[in-house]
């Protein structure tokens, strides 16, 4: 791990690059306010395991990841782990991973992926993963409810609706994929809609136009 944040608040981490980490950058659940900005993840390694690590991992509370990338073969580009209160934003993200942004392990609330791009994500692993992982690992269940992506660019998307929740898909472009959960909401999937940034438009709401 390169870096790891925890117990920790007003805080930030900008302009690193990493190279053949492994659970390179972790965010832990005690964090909160914290952002993360320009990191960069290479990998020259490719790596085949059934329980792959990640590149970047996100919990805690009002936690920004703002322009970050990765790069390599055999990692998740971007997962949540453990409960996590949200909200969490990842603004800007790329990965070229053969794998997406999917929360893990029993339940984030509130994650917004806004235009990220993960060009080479699979069907079986989509660039967008909001879903029920079931028995997954041991026994992930239902990941994540009341999160959006918002104008994301990516071959596949999986959006599911929790029980009692919902989650988006807003904008973006890719084709959508089913399991026997119910569908979250799919709006516009196919357009890159107005505002091109959610997370923008709301800051421009907040703060003002400059």
């Amino acid at each position: 791990i390169a870096v790891f944040m925890d117990n920790i608040i007003d805080s930030w981490a900008r302009d690193i690059t990493i190279q053949d980490g492994v659970n390179s950058f972790t965010v832990k659940t005690d964090a909160k306010r914290v952002t993360i900005d320009g990191v960069n993840i290479t990998r020259t390694v490719a790596i085949s395991d059934a329980a792959p690590p990640w590149d970047f991992t996100g919990n805690g509370t009002q936690i920004l990841f703002n322009n970050c990338r990765s790069s390599g073969t055999g990692v998740w580009p971007f997962l949540t782990a453990g409960e996590s209160t949200g909200p969490i934003v990842l603004l800007n993200f790329f990965s070229s991973e053969n794998g997406g942004i999917s929360p893990h392990q029993r339940w984030t609330t509130a994650l917004l992926s806004d235009n990220c791009s993960l060009p080479s994500a699979p069907s079986q692993t989509q660039g967008i993963s909001y879903r029920n992982r079931i028995n997954h690992g041991s026994g992930q269940g239902w990941t994540t409810g009341w999160s959006v992506a918002w104008n994301v660019v990516t071959p596949y998307f999986l959006v599911s609706a929790a029980p009692g929740t919902e989650n988006w898909c807003i904008g973006g472009i890719g084709t959508k994929t089913s399991t026997t959960d119910p569908d979250g909401i799919y709006d516009q999937l196919g357009n890159i809609v107005t505002p091109h940034s959610l997370y923008l438009e709301q800051l421009r709401e907040r703060l003002g136009g400059q």
